[in-house]
């Protein structure tokens, strides 16, 4: 007969930074960037905003993930800069 192995989750707070970036990514090169966005930003969220002049991408997550976004894109050949 296995053990029985009882366990106890405390409460874990999490705490989520909103990162802003400033970038020249269009609506339409969406439909490429999104699958490598998606792979990347594991346990975020994240949007364009292409009604704003600067095509903004908002990310929320409990890492710092600025480095790796702004790589990410200006690799892919993208503009890419965090607001602060």
């Amino acid at each position: 007969m296995g053990k029985i192995i009882k366990t106890t989750l405390k409460k874990v707070t999490i705490i989520m930074n909103v990162y802003v970036f400033k970038t020249s990514v269009k609506k339409r090169d969406l439909k490429l960037l999104k699958p490598i966005l998606d792979k990347l930003l594991v346990n975020t969220e994240w949007n364009f905003d292409f009604e704003d002049c600067d095509n903004i991408l908002r990310i929320q997550s409990g890492s710092n993930i600025s480095n790796m976004v702004c790589t990410c894109l200006t690799e892919s050949g993208y503009v890419c800069v965090e607001l602060d």
